[in-house]
């Protein structure tokens, strides 16, 4: 009986291995595709006075394409500060697909920040925030999860909330369950990770990244030893 169990776990190893290079080559395969497909870009831009002085900055969108089997797909959005006398300022770009850009004041002082948001995938948010000041552009928050990003601008001191998976929670998933949330507070420069409002402690995107990667595996050893 021992020795049974023994071959099919052998077995088992082997065919997860087999599988690995079959998701290595087709991986290569598709990464030598999309290199290879043409790139092409549309833009939209606003005319907005950042920093209050009385002189608009243009905020160029750059939407950049693949076109695959004659449909184009959305892998990048940039974001580009120019200005009011035509010199760049600087630029941030976003993965995947770039959808609504907001002018926000955090501290309602008349001055404005940038928030855009992207998505990818099925259901995945990316946030990215930056301000204006002294001709410059500067970063202040950016974050991403396949969880539910929301943000609060309206509230007396701005917030974030930033959805983690919540594994612990036996048969939890992404499309019904609710997350575990951090919570990031407007202190007047950042946005600060807020203990008492959070329901987890701070995971950053890269960490959150590995744990799913790590109950990818769990599942699969799971499905290996039955």
């Amino acid at each position: 009986m021992k020795t049974s169990h023994f071959n099919r776990f052998k077995a088992g190893r082997r065919c997860l291995e087999k599988m690995k290079e079959k998701i290595i080559k087709l991986s290569l395969l598709l990464l030598i595709l999309f290199l290879s497909l043409p790139v092409f870009a549309e833009s939209n831009s606003y005319k907005v006075d950042l920093d209050n002085d009385g002189k608009v900055e243009l905020i160029k969108i750059d939407r950049e394409y693949e076109t695959f089997e004659n449909s184009p797909v959305i892998i990048s959005g940039l974001v580009t500060v120019i200005n009011s006398d035509g010199s760049k300022v600087g630029q941030f770009k976003m993965p995947n697909h770039i959808g609504n850009v907001e002018f926000i004041s955090l501290n309602k002082d008349n001055s404005k920040q940038i928030v855009a948001w992207s998505s990818g995938g099925a259901h995945y948010t990316n946030i990215a925030i930056y301000g204006y000041r002294d001709g410059k552009l500067y970063k202040i928050f950016k974050n991403g999860s396949a969880c539910p990003v929301i943000a609060d601008f309206k509230n007396d001191k701005p917030l974030i909330k930033v959805g983690r998976a919540n594994w612990a929670q036996e048969g939890w998933c992404y499309a019904t369950g609710e997350p575990l949330w951090q919570v990031y507070v407007w202190n007047g420069k950042e946005f600060v990770y807020d203990e008492k409002l959070s329901t987890t402690p701070e995971i950053s995107e890269e960490e959150e990244v590995n744990r799913y990667i790590n109950k990818i595996i769990s599942i699969m050893e799971k499905e290996e030893n039955k």
